[in-house]
């Protein structure tokens, strides 16, 4: 049996009789290069984001449904818990997620109106997420990372597990341990692939501010330089991590090459600012992806003592090999307490928790189904 593309309805083909999946490192490539077709995101992206090992067998996902309902519902409780005892560093948390979940993508037909039950759903799953990491509790933009998943996802339950598993890969963004390293990353490798414009634009950023012009671009992983429907290609190409783990820095590259020439012609920081920080109108997201592509097809063809030190970790093998999930923060209930508690401890991974919740011989290896969360809190408005 030989792998067939996603686009060429591969995608039943894809598992052996147990349900493993057959083709991991094909598989990724596929995404990376062609997408996914929209009618198989919901399924796809449970394994991009490893909440499914693609090693792992149909009967194994099957055993965590109760689990993963179970474990959400408890998080939710906690929230509640928190809310009615007037937990203070819950309830700021919580006061920003009620100003952030109405201003979440409204104009798109998924979230506008009033009273919507996504808006419910997303609050739900924000609240949840500040009680599964209490370290890091909620920050600004989350909203529109958990907004983009449950459009894909439509059902609260896996869109929190799966924005769980994005917040572990992007979770040193928001508490500002790596966004100076991925800064770095990307003025290294402009410097490698354009000298002049890494010169330029060194020279154009204010003393000390590292390139903060592209500060939001890694912050968010691009999600307010695109809308709704356009940064889900990006992404999903983001979490193959074929021939890297750092596509997002190819990305940011290739967005400063398509607008090399306006770039040169700035000299003043704040301009640039204004001109990068702006660039939402008119980006085509395909062209992007392909320059994208060209940029990581430079650097991989390059011999790797060829490439500084300082950009060779941008670059990883495309022998098939995976890239193993960071450890995961479980939540805990504390004993001595009269209500429920969190605290970050190491547990399995997400995928050890979570595998599926699709009821045995219900659909084909690959499939879940869900059913969505009560809502615990009322619309925002």
């Amino acid at each position: 049996m030989s792998f067939q593309a996603l686009s060429d309805g591969g995608w039943d083909s894809l598992w052996d009789a147990d349900g493993k999946m057959l083709f991991e490192y094909q598989f990724k490539k596929d995404v990376f290069e062609k997408g996914v077709p929209p009618e198989l995101r919901a399924d796809v992206w449970k394994f991009l984001l490893e909440l499914y090992p693609c090693t792992s067998p149909l009967l194994h996902r099957l055993e965590y449904i109760e689990t993963a309902s179970a474990r959400y519902s408890e998080l939710l409780d906690t929230a509640l818990d928190a809310d009615a005892a007037g937990d203070e560093v819950f309830r700021q948390h919580r006061k920003i997620i009620d100003k952030d979940v109405p201003r979440t993508d409204r104009d798109h037909p998924f979230f506008a109106g009033d009273d919507n039950p996504n808006l419910v759903a997303l609050q739900n799953i924000l609240l949840a997420h500040t009680i599964l990491d209490p370290e890091l509790g909620y920050v600004q933009g989350m909203n529109d990372i958990a907004g983009t998943i449950l459009y894909v996802m439509k059902h609260e339950l896996p869109t929190f597990w799966c924005f769980a598993a994005v917040m572990q890969r992007m979770r040193n963004n928001f508490i500002n341990i790596e966004l100076h390293d991925e800064l770095q990353l990307l003025k290294e490798t402009v410097g490698y692939i354009d000298p002049t414009l890494h010169r330029h634009m060194s020279a154009c950023a204010d003393p000390g501010a590292d390139w903060l012009f592209c500060h939001r671009w890694l912050l968010l992983n691009f999600r307010r330089e695109f809308d709704l429907d356009a940064i889900i290609p990006l992404w999903e190409r983001m979490w193959a991590q074929h021939s890297t783990s750092h596509f997002n820095i190819v990305i940011a590259v290739g967005i400063l090459e398509m607008h090399r020439d306006k770039i040169l012609a700035i000299g003043h920081p704040d301009e640039l600012l204004g001109f990068l920080q702006n660039l939402a109108v008119g980006l085509d997201v395909h062209a992007v992806i392909s320059r994208a592509q060209d940029a990581l097809s430079l650097l991989t063809s390059a011999p790797t003592d060829a490439l500084p030190v300082s950009i060779r970790s941008l670059v990883t093998p495309t022998t098939g090999e995976t890239f193993a999930p960071p450890p995961k923060l479980g939540f805990v209930r504390v004993r001595g307490s009269n209500r429920k508690q969190s605290r970050p401890v190491a547990t399995a991974p997400v995928a050890q928790v979570v595998q599926t919740f699709a009821p045995p011989n219900a659909h084909p290896p690959h499939a879940t189904h869900y059913t969505a969360q009560p809502s615990r809190y009322s619309a925002p408005r």
